[in-house]
């Protein structure tokens, strides 16, 4: 019944630990680094948060932004080949979205949870076409967006609201209709 379900999502039987930016690697919290996502899974850690970006030759890589990656300023973002190529300046090993699906393929147990600010619903679909969908699990940050993910038949999505700042009552009959993650 529908009381039994709003029971069941108001009860907490059990707490899941999200690695923030895949983890921490030494002094170093937000890695986005092949690093950080394996001394997670070594902590027991199941769930990574990843943040990815657009290279110039239109592949997603996982990356927070481009002006604090390289040790030298860039005047342009980088093509995949660059990004994967260059030399980070914390030493930690950047991935591209191929390379993180051969790492979930290998580690089935985990999870995805995705931040991609900038066409986003082109990474849904790219997330969608993935062998490793079932372990993702999209983050979206528009009413339109989440529409999109659920069209992709992605089952469990995360719907974040600091960009957008929809107003309360707005969440409460979005949250109550959608049911997000």
């Amino acid at each position: 019944s529908d009381r039994e379900a709003r029971s069941k999502l108001n009860t907490v039987s059990e707490f899941v630990v999200i690695a923030h930016a895949g983890g921490e690697v030494g002094s170093k919290r937000y890695t986005d680094a092949l690093e950080g996502i394996e001394r997670s899974r070594e902590k027991g850690c199941r769930f990574i948060e990843l943040d990815f970006n657009w290279t110039a030759d239109g592949k997603l890589v996982v990356i927070h932004d481009w002006a604090n990656f390289f040790d030298e300023y860039l005047s342009a973002i980088p093509t995949e080949e660059e990004f994967l190529t260059r030399r980070r300046q914390d030493g930690l090993t950047q991935m591209s979205f191929s390379q993180l699906e051969l790492w979930l393929k290998r580690n089935p147990d985990f999870s995805l949870v995705t931040d991609v600010k900038e066409r986003n619903i082109e990474a849904l679909r790219l997330f969608a076409n993935s062998d490793v969908r079932e372990q993702i699990i999209p983050q979206v940050y528009r009413f339109s967006e989440y529409q999109v993910a659920i069209k992709l038949n992605f089952n469990r999505v995360i719907f974040t609201n600091y960009i957008m700042g929809y107003s309360d009552s707005a969440l409460v009959r979005f949250a109550a209709r959608a049911r997000p993650f």
